[in-house]
């Protein structure tokens, strides 16, 4: 009977080897990425509302926070190097998130690129009501952030492998 006991007391403390994983180990791996992936898209969506918030903002009917005739945004955007602590965000949630708006500037974006400048599309979404619900129905999704988040990630790997070889 004692063998039975230290059998069982072994069983109850015995470690499972740490590259030994269970497909629950897996799933939940997968979903606390998920989650932290889901994390970074809503700390960029809330900076993206934030600067729709500034450059609309007027003072004796002109915009304060963009060239009144050009529409170019005249402060730093989230994205950038000079804005993202401003914003609240790392530097390289602004490099993804500056793939992110590059890649969506298909159809009638609120934030255009041109010229190596940031434009808001006054034309198409004249008002910040129309400037946050083009926001809503736009939002960054974890699958688009992921894509470009991965080429940036297999990016500096091969940049990282370079340095090391060379």
């Amino acid at each position: 009977m004692s063998d039975v006991l230290t059998r069982a007391v072994g069983i109850g403390h015995a470690t499972v080897d740490a590259y030994t994983r269970t497909r629950e180990q897996i799933a939940a791996d997968a979903l606390n990425r998920l989650a932290t992936e889901q994390r970074y898209v809503v700390a960029c969506q809330d900076a993206l509302m934030r600067l729709a918030q500034l450059c609309y903002v007027q003072a004796g009917g002109r915009y304060v926070n963009i060239d009144s005739l050009t529409w170019r945004i005249l402060i730093p955007v989230p994205w950038s190097r000079a804005g993202c602590s401003h914003y609240g965000l790392r530097d390289w949630e602004a490099r993804t998130l500056g793939r992110v708006m590059i890649a969506r500037q298909q159809g009638p974006s609120l934030f255009l690129f041109g010229d190596s400048r940031w434009y808001v599309n006054i034309a198409d979404y004249g008002t910040i009501e129309a400037a946050i619900d083009y926001l809503d129905r736009q939002r960054l999704t974890v699958d688009e952030w992921a894509v470009i988040a991965d080429s940036l990630r297999t990016t500096a790997r091969a940049r990282m492998c370079a340095l090391r070889a060379g």
